[in-house]
């Protein structure tokens, strides 16, 4: 590859791409049944874009898990957007039955691959024009609540102090026993641990945002009926040797 051809390659991936999606979360109001996604290609090439739809649930350790679903209609499923271009991608939930607990989904909007011809005159035909798959996507959250009055409730679930490969580990579980997801931020989160002085005396010891976010990062998001292990190493020296109680505020 000639270091001509090398540069004006680098210089296209270093462009990337001008692709705008919004909202990143679409609650879809279950009486009306549908809700849209705005496209906005701010580039000034034309985009394919494929969209697919699968249901998700997160498992203890923050891990999605995605199976596919017929639940949702994607019209259209493929967008051609012209460079400057704007387009609404309509989310249609087909199911009739009435949810008692928030149904949730993970949509993907996808560049499909392209072929790119970089019109230079002194390098080969398999260097000129080269297939290429550039891994562009972005994932969203559609949301389908219940019709009635619904509400996130956070509780903690269990919590133990265990072994795990030769370590000690506090591990605390919280639970989403409402009907609607949760978005947590570590911030926002007050995770007390009830514990006796010297004086044996109880008192609550609250756990910093920093250690919080060092083991669980900035974010949590808690599903209806979901739950998320939290595991702390007891070296860290804000846990105690005996926890007592834990409660959480957020």
């Amino acid at each position: 590859m000639s270091k001509k051809f090398f540069f004006l390659f680098s210089v296209f991936l270093a462009k990337g791409f001008a692709l705008a999606i919004s909202p990143v979360d679409l609650e879809i109001n279950p009486a009306k049944g549908q809700g849209y996604y705005t496209l906005i290609n701010d580039d000034r090439s034309q985009k394919v874009i494929a969209i697919t739809t699968k249901e998700r649930t997160i498992d203890e350790d923050g891990n999605s898990i995605l199976t596919p679903t017929k639940d949702l209609l994607i019209y259209p499923k493929q967008v051609v957007l012209k460079a400057k271009e704007k387009r609404l991608v309509r989310v249609i939930y087909k199911c009739k039955e009435t949810v008692s607990t928030e149904k949730a989904y993970r949509i993907t909007f996808a560049e499909q691959n392209v072929d790119v011809d970089f019109g230079l005159d002194d390098v080969g035909e398999n260097e000129k024009r080269a297939g290429l798959s550039f891994g562009v996507r972005f994932d969203g959250s559609v949301y389908v609540p219940p019709k009635r009055a619904a509400k996130a409730n956070v509780v903690v679930a269990a919590y133990e102090i265990k072994e795990m490969d030769g370590e000690k580990f506090f591990t605390v579980r919280l639970k989403n026993t409402g009907t609607i997801h949760k978005h947590i931020t570590t911030k926002n989160l007050e995770l007390e641990l009830l514990q006796k002085n010297e004086e044996e005396k109880e008192n609550w010891l609250l756990l910093s945002d920093a250690l919080l976010s060092k083991y669980i990062g900035n974010t949590i998001l808690l599903l209806a009926g979901g739950e998320r292990k939290i595991a702390i190493p007891c070296r860290e020296s804000q846990i105690p040797e005996n926890v007592l109680g834990v409660r959480i505020t957020e």
